[in-house]
């Protein structure tokens, strides 16, 4: 039987959980002047968005000269555009200049400043995509308020609303860069903490340590199980939810780590 790629991960407080979203860039080719007044200082920047383009000017239609990877430090040159220019990341609209930046081995360029901060702290944490199962994902963690939620990532990508539920059902939760391919939903107790995370999003960056993540196939959970993984039938609303790992590699993770498998592409094979 085929299965479709897909997992759905969910992390209970003191329980299970998993997650997965992705990062979403729009470019919008707006030619950007260059301002002519220069800060006297420079400044140590780091990259918060995963997969920053640097490029030869201050505009998205112009040549990429490097991928900066996320957390990676670059030193603000202090000049920067005139202009401001549109652009998404992570499902939030930003509207910021274009600034010259140099790296470490003397390569330098423009650098949209939405994509730059200040704290060092912010970037690492947001260039997290590891699961904890038991703990969390990234820097968002089980029993974490919304509002210290808010101080490690930033308001601006910390949403609440209703998170919907098998037969109809709903609960008070919080959405993390909604919007975006790396969408996170998670349920929030009456005091707002965290108390379980779902990640449905395939294509994301978020992952275990042995690579379990949303896009995940059968085989590839059996194999680092290295035994059968029983799932429930599907057909209802609760259908593909996982069982049991029968006492395999994967056991370390029951109680912590619920996976849900999509229906099958072909029942016929």
């Amino acid at each position: 039987m085929k299965i479709k790629p897909f997992i759905h991960c969910i992390a209970y407080l003191f329980s299970f959980f998993l997650i997965s979203c992705s990062s979403k860039k729009t470019d919008v080719s707006i030619n950007n002047p260059i301002s002519e007044s220069k800060d006297s200082a420079k400044t140590q920047m780091y990259v918060w968005v995963e997969n920053a383009l640097m490029r030869s000017e201050p505009n998205t239609s112009s040549t990429i000269v490097d991928t900066i990877p996320g957390g990676y430090t670059v030193i603000y040159l202090g000049e920067k555009s005139t202009t401001k220019e549109k652009i998404k990341l992570r499902g939030l609209e930003f509207d910021d200049y274009w600034y010259r930046v140099t790296l470490n081995d003397g390569t330098n360029g423009w650098m949209y400043g939405g994509m730059l901060t200040e704290n060092l702290q912010k970037a690492k944490d947001m260039n997290d995509y590891n699961i904890y199962p038991g703990v969390g994902v990234g820097c968002i963690k089980l029993g974490m308020s919304v509002d210290e939620l808010k101080e490690k990532i930033g308001s601006e990508f910390v949403a609440l609303g209703k998170i919907v539920l098998a037969e109809g059902g709903e609960e008070e939760g919080v959405f993390i860069y909604k919007g975006s391919s790396m969408e996170i939903d998670a349920a929030i107790t009456k005091d707002q903490k965290i108390k379980y995370i779902r990640l449905r999003k395939p294509g994301t960056p978020w992952h275990t340590k042995e690579n379990i993540k949303v896009g995940s196939t059968l085989d590839q959970l059996v194999k680092l199980n290295e035994k059968p993984i029983n799932f429930y039938g599907f057909g209802w609303d609760y259908s593909g939810t996982l069982e049991s790992y029968n006492g395999g590699k994967l056991m370390i993770y029951a109680g912590k780590l619920n996976l849900i498998l999509g229906e099958p592409d072909d029942l016929t094979n």
